[in-house]
């Protein structure tokens, strides 16, 4: 006796046949999964590959701008210190200067006076302005220190006259009550008549 032979009853079959069914089923859906996944595994790449231009381009821009960023945050860097080691040198000379004057000065005292210190100084500031600052006419005394008198005087004048070179003027003096009007101009203009020759005198008889 075969296989073949045998006979099952319906139910069984029916029930054999529907699970081989369905595991024919399940077999076919992971077939069909695993071929949308290859489908979308081949859409990405194709997708990747019909971009790779932009992509590169892209790349390429960000490199340029990234290496344009750098490039300017040294130039920064490069000006602010220059900015900042020029103004120190300037500082430094300005200082230095400064010291320089201040020494010459003080030695200035030290030789001449303090007197005689500033009015040098002040003779040197008239003459870097062009100003005429030595008098028309010299007087000296008989002290011998006329000269520098009249060096002194002089400069006064050009600072009291504001730098002009011109004797400081006066201020105006205020005006006054009117004074009563005279006698001559209150009284008025007499008519004076003619009057006769005068005779000669005669000879005594």
């Amino acid at each position: 006796m075969y296989i073949q032979d045998v006979i099952l009853p319906e139910d069984l079959v029916t029930v054999l046949t529907h699970r081989e069914i369905a595991n024919q089923e399940i077999e076919t859906f992971k077939k069909q999964r695993a071929a949308q996944d290859e489908r979308i595994e081949m859409e990405q790449a194709k997708g990747t590959a019909d971009m790779q231009s932009d992509l590169a381009r892209s790349k390429v821009g960000v490199a340029i701008k990234k290496n344009n960023a750098d490039a300017r945050v040294a130039e920064a860097t490069g000006e602010a210190a220059y900015i900042r080691e020029t103004g120190t040198a300037k500082g430094a000379e300005v200082e230095a200067i400064g010291l320089a004057r201040a020494k010459g000065f003080q030695a200035q005292v030290d030789a001449l006076g303090p007197n005689a210190t500033a009015l040098v100084n002040v003779i040197a500031a008239l003459s870097e302005g062009r100003a005429k600052f030595v008098p028309d006419i010299l007087v000296t005394g008989g002290s011998g220190s006329g000269a520098l008198d009249g060096l002194a005087a002089t400069a006064m004048r050009f600072l009291n006259g504001g730098g002009s070179g011109k004797a400081a003027q006066p201020a105006p003096a205020a005006p006054t009550e009117s004074a009563a009007p005279s006698a001559s101009a209150a009284l008025p203009a007499m008519p004076i008549s003619p009057t006769a020759p005068e005779k000669p005198p005669q000879p005594a008889k």
